[in-house]
């Protein structure tokens, strides 16, 4: 006899803590299909599964790192094994910073480094905040050197301002290069898992001249200069010193997606998106006290 589902509803559980024959109709609408049970070893033996997880690919990050949360250190290991470091990482940029922190400790170090380095720059940045000095170091020491140079340079921002939580990763191309050239970036950087809001021109100085989205590129000659298609409405920007509030209200002022922050000499340095402001909001009011929180909303 071979098992085709298993029951989780209330009434097969009383069905089996009760005597009598109550509840020994099935709930069909409770019924768990058992192809789709993915098994990941037994408690206390070293049983390795022959095949894949499959079915967690089709998982959404969020839910893998509701999963990743449930599990013990065991399982949670085995199950970023069978993961590509990309989708294990969307995962742990949506753990809570205590199970991510917990769960980057317990992982052998070239693991750790793997997966952080696999994360945006921002989330990748604020997950190594939490560590101890002494055990980022040794992540970023395992790192490529670019990208642990990347996260480590990021690192020296505060915090609380513009620097700490953008991403420095961008699209960035002279005005004298092309739409095919600018396309063909954008792909290089799609191939990688990564998916820019926009191409970013730059003069000889490597002065921002503008953030054109990628909209803008369709239909426009392949061999046109960038220079040709720059123009209003112009890119909305921030200090690397800007506050959270400053950012904030750049960006719902003009009604963008994104910010560019640059330097003082209006070099682009990095992009902060409208999630990476959400993320910094809840991150700040995680630090507050609770009657702190109902303050701030009852205002």
């Amino acid at each position: 006899m071979a098992a085709g589902g298993v029951d989780v509803s209330l009434a097969s559980l009383l069905r089996r803590v009760l005597p009598g024959g109550w509840g020994r109709r099935p709930s069909p609408s409770q019924v768990l299909d058992w192809s789709s049970i993915q098994p990941f070893g037994v408690p206390g033996e070293s049983v390795r599964l022959r095949r894949g997880h499959t079915e967690l690919h089709r998982m959404r990050a969020a839910d893998l790192a509701d999963l990743l949360e449930s599990l013990g250190r065991a399982e949670r290991r085995e199950l970023l094994e069978g993961l590509e470091p990309e989708t294990a990482a969307d995962a742990l940029e949506e753990m809570n910073p205590h199970d991510l922190n917990d769960l980057l400790r317990d992982a052998p170090v070239q693991q750790a480094a793997d997966l952080v380095a696999a994360m945006e720059s921002d989330e990748a940045v604020e997950a190594l905040r939490e560590m101890p000095e002494e055990e980022r170091s040794e992540l970023l020491d395992a790192m490529s050197e670019v990208r642990g140079a990347e996260l480590g340079a990021l690192l020296e921002y505060d915090e609380e301002t513009a620097g700490g939580y953008m991403t420095s990763r961008l699209v960035r191309l002279h005005s004298e290069r092309t739409v095919a050239d600018a396309i063909a970036a954008v792909r290089a950087d799609a191939a990688r898992g990564e998916t820019p809001a926009g191409v970013v021109v730059v003069d000889d100085d490597g002065a921002l001249v503008d953030d054109v989205s990628l909209v803008e590129l369709l239909g426009v000659d392949p061999s046109t200069p960038l220079g040709r298609v720059v123009g209003a409405p112009w890119p909305v920007t921030v200090p690397l010193g800007a506050g959270l509030e400053d950012v904030v209200e750049r960006m719902t002022d003009n009604r963008g997606s994104s910010v560019l922050v640059v330097d003082d000499r209006n070099r682009p340095v990095g992009r902060i998106l409208a999630d990476d402001v959400v993320d910094a909001l809840v991150h700040q009011d995680d630090r507050r006290w609770p009657w702190q929180r109902r303050a701030g909303s009852a205002s």
